[in-house]
């Protein structure tokens, strides 16, 4: 009886933690996305951000050169996506 009690916690627990994720593709998750560190997207994120999200990021305009010479000094893996781009188009 408690191995039924577990698997319904359980899966109640899944069901519960799904539900508060954005769809991949969606705003939401493209904005998640942005902000999470490249070294932690699996190959799958990368490709649905590359067809679902990559045109709609725009630079940050507070981008400067102290911002520049702080961003070298955090290794690659750490950038997210917005930090690669900003980078790219400002520095």
């Amino acid at each position: 009886m408690s191995g039924l009690i577990t698997s319904l916690v359980t899966g109640a627990m899944v069901l519960v933690l799904s539900a508060c994720s954005p769809s991949v593709g969606s705003e939401g998750w493209c904005e998640d996305m942005i902000n999470k560190a490249q070294g932690e997207w699996s190959p799958k994120d990368a490709l649905s951000f590359s067809a679902d999200c990559d045109a709609n990021i725009k630079p940050d305009s507070d981008v400067d050169a102290d911002w520049c010479e702080e961003i070298m000094d955090t290794p690659g893996q750490e950038w997210s996506m917005q930090d690669s781009r900003n980078y790219s188009k400002h520095c």
